[in-house]
């Protein structure tokens, strides 16, 4: 999950360690029409919202990829002196 931290200067994205969801572990299930073919899919709420969560983690990564990037040395430097750390 995607988390937020604030410096004076501006606000850092970092990433809760977290592994992306596992496809082998989803369970869904297919509905089909008279040919056979699925036309729709269904999920567990708890694979859904995992889903959901990940997107919106994803969402964000790709909003933010332009930003200046800090070297792990400077992040932490900058959260020691907004007494984060």
């Amino acid at each position: 999950m995607l988390h937020w931290a604030y410096t004076e200067k501006k606000r850092i994205a970092f990433i809760k360690v977290k592994t992306m969801l596992d496809i082998k572990s989803f369970h869904p299930q297919f509905i089909t029409n008279e040919a056979g073919e699925q036309t729709a899919v269904v999920l567990s709420i708890p694979e859904y919202q995992e889903l959901l969560d990940d997107l919106e983690d994803l969402a964000a990564i790709a909003e933010r990829h332009a930003e200046t990037v800090l070297t792990h040395e400077e992040l932490l430097a900058e959260l020691k002196n907004a007494k984060i750390l």
